[in-house]
């Protein structure tokens, strides 16, 4: 079972809409999204285009890209090197796992 949920970069865009760098945040940036918050409220604080401008630039890039750019969800995610399914439950687990998280059964480890 992947337990990764899809980014949606709908989702993305109007949260970024609603709250400058809460798109950021639901890809899993949350640095990146702090200061995307930072930004745009100095933007505004400082005139009202610039703080438009900048809150367009910040939906946009929430929109865009992958869910996580550091790489830590996508190197562990289950793939057909590490995990199998389990031939009761078809739920996947680790190749060299004896026993099935999901149901309990016995496995042979691959």
């Amino acid at each position: 079972m992947n337990t990764q949920t899809p980014f949606n970069p709908g989702i993305a865009a109007v949260l970024s809409l609603i709250i400058p760098g809460a798109g950021q945040m639901y890809k899993g940036q949350v640095g990146g999204g702090l200061l995307w918050l930072i930004c745009v409220v100095i933007g505004y604080l400082v005139f009202l285009v610039p703080g438009l401008l900048l809150h367009l630039i910040c939906i946009f890039n929430a929109a865009s890209g992958a869910k996580n750019t550091t790489g830590t969800a996508e190197s562990s995610a289950p793939n057909p090197k590490t995990h199998v399914r389990c031939p009761d439950c078809r739920e996947l687990v680790l190749k060299d796992a004896r026993k099935c998280k999901h149901c309990g059964t016995e496995l042979t480890p691959q």
